[in-house]
């Protein structure tokens, strides 16, 4: 009979769960990167604007005009800060899913483990029953040796 490990639905299972702890972690980190690249994106355009300003004011700047640039930096910083707030929800999900993926890689690998320990037991019980076998085979052979017939 050949060795059929008994959590073996089980350990399907935990290899879909970590498969899908691995998928979500992808996610996560593509999310939080496509986000923080956006923060870049807008804090060099920031500073961009403040070049632009400043080479405006050397050549001289209408009020209306400067008040314009100070709406567009105040609402520049209330972009940045809502994305930086975003951010660390982000950073906590990926955080998150990363314990998730690791708590999912320590099931699968106690699963792992006891499949080890069992199919170890089986191939000791399998060699335990080939030389009971052949200890029979030796000892009836012997026995027909020293048999007088």
């Amino acid at each position: 009979m050949a060795y059929k490990f008994r959590f073996h639905a089980l350990l399907k299972y935990r290899q879909y769960l970590l498969t899908q702890a691995q998928t979500e972690l992808a996610a996560a980190l593509k999310h939080y990167q496509v986000l923080h690249t956006l923060i870049e994106k807008t804090t060099a355009e920031k500073e961009q604007a403040v070049i632009s300003l400043e080479a405006k004011r050397q050549a001289g700047i209408k009020a209306s005009e400067y008040q314009l640039f100070q709406d567009y930096f105040l609402a520049m910083e209330q972009q940045l800060l809502q994305l930086n707030r975003e951010l660390e929800e982000l950073a906590k999900g990926v955080a998150d899913a990363k314990e998730l993926l690791r708590q999912r890689e320590r099931e699968l690998k106690m699963l792992e483990v006891t499949d080890d320990k069992d199919r170890a037991a089986y191939r000791r019980e399998q060699a335990k029953r080939e030389q009971a076998g052949l200890d029979e085979r030796s000892g009836v052979s012997e026995f027909k040796k020293r048999s007088p017939l």
